[in-house]
This record gives structure tokens, C-alpha cells and sequence, in this order.
């Protein structure tokens, strides 16, 4: 589980170097980083999956660490599925604005970064 949380935190921060100095115009035409944020956004899913699945049988499961970190916390998991089945419809000024102008992504990471510091 820890490497699996490792994945999920070296994906945030590819993310945020893919799009450093960026504008979402810059974003909308260049397809060869939207294929690498849709990709990090993938891995980020899929471990996020595999995560809520664990279980910590001391202090509960990682699930309810994380509902209480960052609540949006089984959204993640949904994300992925969108980008894989739905690739056709999957809207860049989401994309963007998911690891741009919201602060999702910083506060995932803060989270994942606490759990895993909370397991070594």
C-alpha cells in the first residue's frame, strides 16, 4: 500500500510539472500534455482504488483516514473510469481546472502525504 501511495504522490507532482507555467490555453492546444495529465490522472485513480481497499487492522481502514483528510476522497477512483470509458467526452476545462485551479491535487498529496508518514 505504501508504494501504492508513493505512485499517487510522484503522479500529483508530475502533474504539476507537466503544467508549470502553463496557461489553459496553452493547456487546450497541446495534446501531448493533456495525454500525460489524462495518464498521471489514470495511475492516480487506479491506486486510489487500490488503496480504499486496504485495510489497517489496528487503526481502521486507510478509507476512513482518508474520508476524514480529504472528503472528496471517493470521487477519485470515479475519475479514472471517466477517462478510460468515456475518452470522448472527457472535457479539458475539467482537466484543468481539477489540476490547475482548484486545489485538489495539493490537497490529495497533503493527505497521502500524512497516511504514509502515519505507516512508516
Amino acid at each position: 500500500m505504501e508504494q501504492r501511495i508513493r505512485d499517487v504522490v510522484a503522479s500529483i507532482r508530475a502533474i504539476k510539472h507537466f503544467i508549470a507555467g502553463m496557461s489553459q490555453q496553452d493547456f487546450m492546444v497541446d495534446r501531448k500534455t493533456q495525454s500525460a495529465v489524462e495518464r498521471e490522472l489514470m495511475i492516480i485513480s487506479e491506486a486510489c482504488s487500490k488503496i480504499r481497499a486496504s485495510q489497517d487492522r489496528a487503526s481502521g481502514t486507510v478509507e476512513q483516514r482518508m474520508e476524514s483528510r480529504y472528503p472528496d476522497w471517493h470521487l477519485v477512483s470515479g475519475m479514472g473510469n471517466r477517462l478510460r470509458h468515456e475518452y470522448g467526452r472527457v472535457d479539458l476545462d475539467t482537466i484543468w481546472n481539477t489540476v490547475s485551479v482548484t486545489s485538489d491535487l495539493d490537497d490529495l498529496e497533503r493527505a497521502l502525504t500524512e497516511e504514509l508518514q502515519r505507516l512508516e
